[in-house]
This record gives structure tokens, sequence and C-alpha cells, in this order.
């Protein structure tokens, strides 16, 4: 099977801070082979300077670990969703692309980590394209369904209240 063409996406300065900051709520999705969905608050999620979206894995049995495998050798999808301590939200869709597990990339991220903690392993140093960005906050998405979706507009608004 062939390598899909992945149009990625430049992430924009607030992204790309909010991938970085420690205070954001950070959660990753991803699939199993049966399609069943896993989600799990990963602490670790950043962004490289080449724009993609990285994280670190510590279990090499881990749910996650299995699903981003079954993500790269399958050209499948996995969510980024953002959260920052004002409400606003993202979600980011991506292809993982790499699992560095030797290199300067990894040495360095394991240097990191087990010097934080020396009970720690890096089970793989995850590498995803992002292809999709979409504000999520409240706000931006009933804007957004006003004025692409104005059917859908319930007609009992009118008469509640």
């Amino acid at each position: 099977m062939a390598y899909p063409k992945i149009n990625k996406v430049e992430l924009s300065d607030t992204v790309k801070e909010l991938l970085k900051s420690k205070d954001a709520i950070k959660v990753l999705a991803t699939t199993d082979k049966h399609g069943e969905v896993h989600a799990v608050f990963k602490g670790s999620i950043s962004v490289n300077d080449d724009g993609n979206i990285t994280l670190i894995e510590v279990l090499e049995s881990s749910q996650t670990n299995r699903n981003l495998t079954h993500a790269i050798w399958f050209n499948r999808h996995v969510s980024v969703l953002l959260k920052d301590s004002a409400g606003n939200s993202y979600q980011i869709k991506g292809i993982p692309y790499a699992d560095h597990t030797v290199g300067p990339e990894y040495e360095e991220v394991y240097r990191n980590l087990t010097e934080k903690n020396p009970d720690a392993d890096v089970a793989g140093y995850w590498e995803i394209i992002p292809d999709e960005v979409r504000l999520e906050t409240f706000k931006e998405r009933l804007q957004e369904e006003i004025e692409t979706l104005p059917i859908l507009g319930h007609a009992d608004k009118d008469f509640i209240g």
C-alpha cells in the first residue's frame, strides 16, 4: 500500500503555543484495527520545528502505542484535541508519520525524560503530520453553522421563552 499524499497544514502560532503549553489540556484520540475509539490525556504532546505534532509514548504495550502503530501502517488519521484555560478548543487531525526509536531526536527525548524520572522509558517518540485544524470553541462553531447551514436553525426558538 502506497503512503497517501498528505496535505500538511501550517499550524498557527496560537495552536503551536498551545501544543507547547504545560497548562493546556491535550487529548489524543486513536482507533484500533476494528475502528474502536481510544482517547487519552497526553501531556507529552507538543510541536517540533517542522510544525509536526510530537508525542512521547512510554509504554510499549499501551493501547495508544498499538493504535499509533496501526495508524502508521494503514494510513489512518488520529486526532489531537486541545483546550486552553480560557475555554478555547481546537481539533487537529493528522497522520502519524514516524515513530522515532533511535537517532538524535529519540536520544534527546530519552535523555530529558530519564533526567526527570530515572525509572521512565521511551517506547517511541511519535511524529504526526497535521492535515486539518479546526477551532472547536462553541461561539465560532455556532457562527459557522449559522453562516453555512442557515436552514438548520430551529423554528421553535421563536416560541420558547
